[in-house]
């Protein structure tokens, strides 16, 4: 084991992480994949290049099913995760974690907005809209009042309705 070596193996995406999930206990590679983020074949990769860099080693262990592989720090793996522990870094790798799974759960609010603007924006521009007697005695005095235009008024319409959705599925999911 080469210091180039494990320099290189550690600056890897996830294999800091993976060396950090061991080293706190989590011992199968469903476990580890599940922890770390990076694609099933990156944890894969790094699995398999930290046991050829002598980090973490692999033990068999039978079950009702066959057998399931067990990974474990070599006794330079257990340096690397002490070093770890002492600077702090297993607290930033947990905090990126739940920054990064906020992340994505903020990226799956704003992509289901968008797609229920989507629908509203078919709704409102289609030839089936219709106006209220109010919006149409608006749209005949919008000029004189000072009001919005007809195409604002729709946005406006549209706008409102997708925040009252909104709102209510934001509620309905506080009340689970």
């Amino acid at each position: 084991m080469r210091f180039d070596e494990i320099d290189e193996f550690l600056r890897r995406k996830g294999a800091v992480e993976v060396i950090v999930e061991i080293g706190s206990g989590s011992a199968t590679y469903q476990n580890i994949n599940e922890a770390v983020l990076a694609s099933s074949s990156t944890v894969s990769n790094r699995l398999n290049e930290a046991v050829k860099n002598e980090l973490i080693e692999v033990t068999h262990r039978p079950t009702d099913y066959g057998t399931q592989k067990r990974y474990t720090l070599t006794d330079s793996g257990k340096r690397i995760y002490d070093w770890v522990l002492d600077i702090d870094l297993e607290k930033k790798i947990r905090e990126l974690r739940r920054v990064q799974r906020d992340r994505d759960n903020k990226m799956e609010q704003l992509l289901d907005y968008v797609s229920r603007d989507s629908v509203l924006l078919k709704k409102y521009s289609g030839p089936e809209r219709r106006l209220s007697d109010e919006e149409l005695k608006r749209m005949s005095d919008h000029h004189h009042s000072g009001e919005k235009a007809p195409d604002e008024m729709w946005e406006q319409r549209r706008h409102d309705e997708l925040h009252a959705s909104l709102i209510r599925r934001d509620s309905d999911e506080d009340d689970t």
